[in-house]
């Protein structure tokens, strides 16, 4: 009976380790890459948003095998007790304090000011993997944590859904970069304006990313403070008539329909746009 405590024992503690290997190294790859979320460079943005949105993945599973294996070691040391076997519950390695696997949210409040600098990036294709980042991101830390960020900072977001996909960006061109590291290019030619079919797939994203958060309720509460906002966009997209835009803002509508709190008669509307 001893024996097998004992390879109980010792397997949570090696559990224990790489769990705790495993944070740090999301961590460690976490705080590199998130300078880099502010390169004009496709491939450099591209690289530095997969091993962002990868980490917190990681993390969250780290905070989540952290919990889970509280459970375990109450009543691993219960059993123990129950048994007389105090020396070998003092094998067990002590618990840490509970802040120290409480790192999925802090990681992710550095994280966002970079992300809201990356959706100012010229580059489309570097926007719409930032847009479907954020809309995973979002969904793994919940919603909760990004109402007041979406509220102060959604006017990046929706600006990309307010500007004509047929004229150039000139109100991205007078805006003042928040963020200006060392190795970043400060010259921005007239080149950098977006096509009119890439700016369609950014606005595409846009839509794409309020959809997938209102469907899930974990995420659903980011977008409570913005609800009318996102309703008079999405509405005035649909009757638009531009091509290729008309399904992504109906799925919008519909994701917005679906929360609970919202008093709009947005229903009645998706009737009539139908």
């Amino acid at each position: 009976m001893r024996d097998q405590w004992e390879v109980i024992s010792f397997k949570l503690n090696d559990s224990r380790r790489y769990r705790r290997t495993v944070g740090s190294i999301a961590g460690s790859c976490i705080t590199a890459a998130i300078p880099l979320l502010a390169s004009f460079k496709q491939d450099i943005c591209l690289a530095s948003l997969d091993i962002i949105e990868s980490g917190l993945l990681a993390i969250a599973k780290v905070e989540a095998a952290y919990k889970h294996e509280r459970g375990i070691k109450e009543a691993i040391e219960e059993a123990l007790e129950s048994l007389s076997l105090y020396q070998l519950k003092d094998t067990l390695e002590a618990t840490e304090e509970e802040a120290d696997e409480n790192r999925l949210l802090p990681a992710m409040n550095k994280i966002w000011p970079f992300l809201v600098t990356c959706i100012q990036n010229r580059n489309p294709v570097a926007v719409r993997r930032c847009l479907n980042v954020i809309s995973n991101v979002v969904q793994i830390c919940g919603g909760d944590f990004f109402t007041r960020r979406f509220h102060t900072d959604g006017t990046h977001f929706w600006k990309l859904l307010t500007t004509s996909p047929f004229r150039k960006m000139s109100n991205f061109k007078d805006e003042k970069t928040p963020l200006q590291l060392p190795y970043r290019n400060s010259s921005v030619t007239s080149e950098d304006s977006l096509a009119e079919t890439s700016y369609l797939k950014v606005q595409i994203a846009v839509l794409n990313m309020v959809a997938d958060l209102c469907s899930n309720k974990r995420s659903a509460t980011a977008l409570e403070l913005v609800l009318k906002k996102l309703c008079g966009l999405a509405v005035g997209i649909a009757c638009s008539n531009v091509a290729g835009l008309r399904d992504a803002s109906l799925n919008a509508l519909h994701g917005l329909a679906s929360i609970d709190n919202l008093n709009l008669n947005l229903n009645s509307i998706l009737f009539l746009l139908d």
